[in-house]
């Protein structure tokens, strides 16, 4: 699993407006986490990087990397280089727990715990971005891991941005996109993406 979570760690330099939306260590560490939903061997790196940045205690190192540097990407490149670097050591492997069960859906969980008013346990902060960061950590995680479990998965989200496109007459725009556009980037988003997942889901049955 490093393997993968290396090469894409290398390619989001290229990736990052896709996967990110902002080249911001939070963003990093919203996609991070993503694969961290997955991969117990992610969650360590994430404990032992966090080791190698000064900050407030409490504090993840995308967090601490964030206030340590104001230049918001050249904070993005410290903490990036430094998870890089820690994924690169091959020896991890051999202790990592490894890999946990999906999520029957990841905007279906979403929804589960913003209906529990638990929306902390998934996400760091209560944005539509930090949610769309890691919700592309944990896809790529999940194709890495399982891609038939992650076909479903697409294919599922698929047809969910279809169907919120034609409610919102905006064929080809990801549904992450509409949500922002009508709804907002904040809390309110959030319970409207929440509300068309449900909508949506029963219509499926």
């Amino acid at each position: 699993m490093t393997s993968s979570f290396n090469h894409a760690l290398e390619t989001l330099a290229a990736r990052w407006p896709a996967q990110l939306g902002s080249r911001d260590p939070l963003q990093l560490g919203a996609y991070v986490r993503g694969w961290a939903l997955l991969d117990a061997r992610i969650r360590s790196l994430i404990h032992d990087l966090t080791d190698t940045f000064d900050g407030p205690a409490g504090a993840d190192c995308f967090t601490r990397a964030y206030l340590r540097y104001p230049d918001a990407d050249k904070a993005f490149d410290e903490v990036l280089r430094a998870i890089s670097d820690l994924a690169a050591d091959h020896h991890r492997a051999a202790t990592a727990s490894g890999s946990v069960d999906p999520y029957e859906s990841y905007l279906g969980h979403f929804s589960s715990v913003l209906a529990k008013r638990r929306l902390g346990l998934l996400l760091g902060e209560p944005t539509l971005a930090w949610l769309v960061a890691n919700y592309h950590g944990y896809s790529e995680c999940l194709s890495a891991l399982s891609p038939g479990k992650a076909a479903t998965e697409a294919s599922s989200v698929s047809t969910f941005e279809a169907s919120l496109a034609r409610d919102y007459s905006q064929d080809g725009v990801p549904w992450w996109t509409i949500i922002r556009a009508y709804h907002g980037g904040g809390e309110a988003g959030l319970n409207a993406l929440a509300e068309h997942w449900a909508t949506h889901s029963a219509a499926m049955g």
